[in-house]
């Protein structure tokens, strides 16, 4: 689910960009992904793994991970805004790219990887 949702969003931001924005400015865009998930990797790698080792702190490193994951992506969406408002008739495609590539694919992924679980249990 992980990959899928990545890979959905890397293709979005790419359509997203090329249709709403130029080159380089999609360019800068899917760069700043790639930089915000990659730094969020690294990030939530040693987290996962004193997960591992220590499992009994699995509910307060969860907590921090999402917090991790939240400024991540209010960091990538401030670098979005940045980028595509120039104007503000601008305003309005920026809250179309909140909703259709933030907020509902994320809540998409959450409900599909839940249905998942419900179904091996």
């Amino acid at each position: 689910i992980a990959i899928s949702y990545y890979l959905f969003q890397y293709a979005m931001y790419w359509a997203f960009g090329n249709i709403f924005g130029d080159v380089s400015k999609t360019s800068s865009w899917i760069k700043g992904f790639a930089s915000s998930q990659g730094l969020l990797g690294v990030i939530l790698f040693p987290l996962s793994l004193i997960t591992l080792f220590y499992p009994q702190h699995a509910p307060t490193l969860c907590i921090v991970g999402f917090i991790a994951f939240i400024i991540a992506r209010l960091i990538f969406i401030f670098k979005g805004f940045r980028i595509f408002f120039n104007r503000i008739s601008s305003f309005f495609l920026f809250l179309y790219y909140l909703c259709s590539l933030e907020i509902i694919p994320l809540i998409l992924g959450y409900s599909i990887a839940l249905n998942i679980l419900e179904n091996l249990i």
